[in-house]
């Protein structure tokens, strides 16, 4: 709990009460590292989401913590583009209304954009 209160609390300013309902809402979020959670946010704000729209996205799925973004972005970008030729910017703003889109498994993604 002290490592999640240093990053989001201190570090970022956020309330505590954030912080106690990331937890409830998704208690694997203990187990994760400042390290882990700063790279989840640069993964982000290499996508154009800033720092204030990922917390509000992390809060709505805190899934997203979990998933390897590395990965899950550049290939699903690459799905939307090559089966519907949705540009990068386009998928970005579904991912801003449908945070669950990164957390998809790209394999049944591909069966249905197909």
């Amino acid at each position: 709990m002290n490592t999640l209160k240093e990053f989001f609390v201190k570090k970022y300013g956020f309330d505590m009460e954030l912080v106690r309902t990331l937890v409830v809402k998704y208690p694997f979020i203990l187990s994760k590292s400042e390290e882990h959670l700063e790279a989840v946010f640069n993964i982000l704000e290499k996508q154009g989401v800033s720092r204030l729209e990922s917390i509000k996205l992390i809060f709505e799925c805190p899934k997203l913590i979990s998933v390897d973004l590395e990965k899950s972005i550049p290939e699903t970008l690459g799905l939307f583009e090559l089966y519907h030729k949705i540009k990068q910017e386009e998928v970005m703003d579904i991912f801003r209304h449908f945070p669950y889109l990164f957390c998809c498994d790209t394999i049944k993604m591909r069966n249905l954009l197909a």
